[in-house]
């Protein structure tokens, strides 16, 4: 005959778990006094508000994130309108020759396509 050993105990534990449970299913009344299924709950419960608050801060991490990225969107594009305001032939020059890079980098790739 075998040695009851560690694996021989948590089996026992788990069909004590799980008869709890078809206790607490059949009659809720004696099943949800039992010992291992309030601590069962303990732990889902824990395990829901640790789960929400991780949730919340990473819904602030991002709502932090993207006001950010706004002001800083917002900063660079007063200061455009600024360039513009202060340099405006420059701004010009700078915008055509921006174009004619892009138009030229385009037609070389529509080179090597065909």
């Amino acid at each position: 005959m075998r040695q009851k050993g560690p694996t021989h105990k948590r089996a026992l534990r788990l069909l004590a778990i799980a008869c709890a449970a078809q206790t607490m299913v059949s009659k809720p009344s004696i099943g949800l006094h039992h010992p291992t299924i309030q601590g069962i709950t303990m732990n889902t419960n824990n395990l829901q508000e640790q789960t929400s608050q991780w949730a919340h801060r990473g819904i602030d991490a991002v709502h932090d994130g993207a006001l950010q990225l706004r002001n800083k969107a917002q900063s660079g594009s007063d200061a455009t309108v600024l360039y513009i305001q202060r340099e405006p032939i420059k701004s010009v020059l700078i915008a055509a020759a921006t174009g004619a890079a892009l138009m030229a980098l385009l037609g070389l790739m529509s080179v090597r396509n065909r």
